[in-house]
């Protein structure tokens, strides 16, 4: 039985052309989508800025406000984009080759599936990536996963695998401050922070019944693009592995959620990505970042 808060599907992309992706594929497939998604819906745009959705009365139809400016809709900034993203294959594509992208829709975006699918498969069409060596492919395969469900067997302990970069942040001392080292609390929180402000019709447990029992995760950069600030941004965090103990069960339909959704900042770009698994079966985490925060001048 589909869910119906959260729904998946999986493209699998045949690539027509080599590519290669100088910055994270989910920021790349965010910024072009929402291009052809505002050109193809809104009659009212701007040559250049954001459309005036707030004045709108077609607002609470449009793909384009309820996908990528949530907060016009619900009278304030902080609602966070009711999608993610999630790449599965290499930066640098060649000829024939094949990848995937996972989308995710959460609640009223589920209704706009049908257009999102189509700006996706017109972008590969026209191509992303970086400007002398862009990746073309064609759509060959669109299915739906099942719903996120906790991995049976698993209700002891398990390994937390950090598969993108994860960004922590917590007030201390009245400033929000990136962490530097994984804290099981303020995980815990992030978790509960993502799920409530997407309206997930799911219990998160008190934040001391998360326990790390051991960590080896590294910090690292992911290079990402801004179509609205028009650069690149560096968005660091952590990767690797995290093994939690403690009463896991109650986690489970949270942390199983979550491995669609993302923790943390910048999840609509592929950032804050986890997978689970059983313990000391998580693979090893990505090698050196490619995608470093260039070294500045003295």
């Amino acid at each position: 039985m589909a869910s119906t808060w959260l729904t998946t599907w999986r493209l699998t992309l045949a690539f027509r052309s080599a590519g290669l992706f100088d910055k994270a594929p989910e920021s790349l497939v965010r910024a072009t989508l929402g291009a052809a998604l505002l050109e193809a819906v809104c009659p009212y745009r701007a040559p250049t800025g954001d459309p005036p959705c707030g004045r709108c009365p077609m607002q609470l139809s449009c793909a384009w406000p309820v996908l990528f400016k949530p907060g016009v809709l619900h009278d304030g900034p902080s609602s966070p984009p009711p999608y993610s993203l999630a790449w599965y294959g290499p930066d640098t594509l060649a000829a024939g080759s094949r990848a995937y992208l996972d989308v995710t829709l959460v609640g009223a975006a589920q209704a706009h599936l049908p257009l999102t699918l189509d700006g996706l498969k017109q972008l590969w069409l026209q191509g992303i990536g970086r400007r002398d060596a862009r990746a073309r492919a064609d759509v060959v395969d669109v299915v739906e996963l099942p719903p996120p469900a906790p991995p049976v067997g698993l209700a002891g302990s398990i390994t937390l695998a950090l598969d993108t970069p994860l960004t922590l942040r917590e007030w201390r001392d009245d400033r929000r401050v990136e962490l530097s080292a994984f804290d099981a609390a303020a995980f815990a929180r992030a978790c509960r922070r993502r799920l409530e402000s997407l309206g997930a019709p799911i219990d998160v447990p008190a934040d001391d019944d998360l326990i790390a029992e051991a960590i080896r995760t590294r910090p690292t950069t992911r290079r990402a693009y801004s179509a609205r600030q028009d650069r690149p941004l560096y968005a660091r965090g952590l990767v690797g592995q995290v093994d939690l103990g403690g009463p896991i069960g109650p986690w489970m339909p949270a942390l199983a959620a979550l491995t669609r959704l993302g923790v943390g900042r910048m999840t609509t770009w592929g950032n804050g990505r986890i997978s689970l698994w059983p313990r000391g079966e998580a693979p090893a985490p990505p090698g050196r970042s490619p995608h470093r925060r260039p070294e500045r001048r003295r």
